[in-house]
C-alpha cells in the first residue's frame, strides 16, 4: 500500500486482523503505523498505557495515519494473565478518568 509519506520511508505491512498496521523506517528511526485509529488510542497513549504518539498525518486517501513509538513485544501467555501487573494495567484502564470521559 501506497501511503504516501515523504521519500526515504520503507513501509512494511505487520499483519493482524485488520490489516492497517504498517511498521515504518527511515534512516535509524522505526515507528508503528496504524491507519484510522481510535481517538481512544491518543487517551491511552497520554496516560502512559499505549506506546507516546509522534505524530499523526491525512494522507491522499483521506484515511489518518497514526506513527507511535516503536516497542519490541509480543503476546502474552495464558499463564501471564493472572500476573499483578496485568490487572493492574487493566485497573488503570477502567478507572483513569480521562478514559471515562471519553466512553460516557
Amino acid at each position: 500500500m501506497n501511503l504516501n509519506l515523504e521519500n526515504g520511508w520503507q513501509i512494511l505491512p505487520i499483519g493482524g486482523d485488520t490489516d492497517t498496521a504498517y511498521m515504518g523506517i527511515k534512516s535509524d528511526q522505526k515507528v508503528f503505523l496504524k491507519r484510522n485509529t481510535s481517538p481512544f488510542l491518543a487517551a491511552l497513549s497520554l496516560e502512559e498505557i499505549a506506546p507516546r504518539l509522534i505524530w499523526t498525518k491525512r494522507i491522499s486517501t483521506g484515511d489518518t495515519l497514526t506513527a507511535q513509538e516503536w516497542l519490541n513485544g509480543r503476546s502474552l501467555y495464558r499463564s501471564e494473565m493472572g500476573q499483578k501487573s496485568v490487572s493492574d494495567l487493566l485497573y488503570k484502564v477502567h478507572h483513569t478518568p480521562v478514559l471515562k470521559k471519553m466512553l460516557i
